[in-house]
């Protein structure tokens, strides 16, 4: 999960536009060798741009680390509810 974020968090970093703010919520599911399953678009930020670019970074992002041998066991993939602050720099925090 420290990982995933990392990534996203990093894609972000790089490629977002630094004079608009909002929140997008994603959905992500994850398969266990790191690929991006699904995405959706939960929660518009209010902006067709920065909802485009939360969705770009999360796809730009994948594949993921795979999974530990121990979680492969327990699931096939995981859901994961991501909240994309955009802040008005070039940094933004993927938590969830």
């Amino acid at each position: 999960l420290s990982s995933l974020l990392q990534e996203l968090q990093r894609i972000g970093d790089t490629n977002y536009p630094t004079c608009l703010t909002g929140v997008a919520v994603l959905k992500l599911v994850i398969g266990t060798h790191g690929e991006l399953l699904h995405l959706t678009l939960l929660r518009s930020s209010g902006n067709n741009t920065l909802d485009h670019d939360a969705l770009q970074i999360a796809r730009e992002s994948a594949p993921f680390a795979p999974f530990p041998d121990r979680l492969k066991h327990q699931t096939s993939d995981i859901e994961l509810i991501c909240y994309m602050s955009f802040a008005g720099s070039r940094q933004i925090y993927a938590g969830y």
